[in-house]
């Protein structure tokens, strides 16, 4: 949602600054989403309702714990698809294991910049996924555990010409420290002591008190295979967001890429339901 693919006429800095890539999934909650409600509901004059998959559903979270005004004025319903708030539980493929890894002292010497780029060749890309759609999807499969069952095959050409789309380095490093925090803690990102009280004015990274929601209306939606939104950490979230949840579905079979890329989208059903 933030400097991707189709992201990059920011006003004044270009791609191949370090400054750029300089933002995380807070920036995400703090910045984009305001703007972007402010906009819609700006020319509606209504609510929005807001659709959110994984990423999206932790800045809609956060945005909301922070009372943000052009967000939680302006909002309808939130439906969240595999939402994610804490990883603490997260094991599974590359990513789980990732998160033991102290990446800070890197980042700390490497300027920032973009990872997970998409390719420079969608064609290649297209055929690999057509000759073997095993081959396409050994990099999710490997990074997540999840296998060919969770996606639509036949749509693998085409997703693979879109997705992974590019993302900072520091955000994949906020989402590393999210996996090795302690139980029930959200924070902004950890810089290290030193440059925390600098930006922060405090030794640690602040925290973001998801509990603090109120008079929200929100729609869970889980899958049974979802290697990446983890039942206990869900749990953890459903207990903090309380009352908000209006609804909690689990659609067997679904992974997390599922709900964008899978065979059933039969949970859209629910979502028009609801809505």
């Amino acid at each position: 949602v933030y400097k991707r693919q189709h992201s990059r006429r920011h006003e004044s800095l270009n791609p191949k600054d370090a400054a750029f890539w300089n933002f995380t999934w807070s920036e995400m909650a703090e910045k984009d989403l305001p703007a972007t409600f402010k906009f819609i509901a700006g020319i509606t004059q209504q609510k929005v309702n807001y659709i959110g998959h994984s990423q999206g559903t932790l800045s809609i979270f956060v945005a909301l714990s922070l009372g943000l005004p052009d967000v939680v004025q302006n909002v309808g319903k939130v439906f969240a698809l595999a939402p994610i708030a804490y990883l603490h539980h997260l094991k599974q493929g590359l990513i789980g294991q990732a998160g033991p890894f102290d990446l800070l002292g890197l980042v700390q010497t490497t300027p920032y910049s973009e990872i997970l780029a998409p390719s420079g060749s969608k064609t290649r890309d297209a055929l690999i996924c057509i000759v073997s759609p095993e081959v396409c999807n050994l990099g999710t499969q490997l990074a997540t555990g999840e296998g060919l069952h969770c996606v639509n095959t036949k749509r693998l050409p085409y997703i693979r010409t879109k997705n992974p789309a590019g993302t900072s380095f520091k955000n994949v490093l906020h989402f590393q420290q999210m996996m090795v925090e302690k139980h029930k803690i959200l924070r902004r990102y950890d810089y290290g002591r030193s440059e925390n009280l600098r930006v922060y004015g405090q030794a640690e990274a602040p925290v973001y008190q998801l509990n603090q929601i109120s008079g929200a209306q929100i729609y869970l939606f889980l899958g049974s295979d979802d290697h990446l939104s983890i039942s206990k950490d869900v749990n953890d979230l459903r207990n903090d967001l309380g009352n908000n949840v209006k609804f909690v579905r689990t659609y067997q079979g679904l992974c997390h890429g599922s709900f964008m890329y899978g065979n059933d989208v039969s949970y859209i059903e629910d979502i028009i339901s609801n809505l």
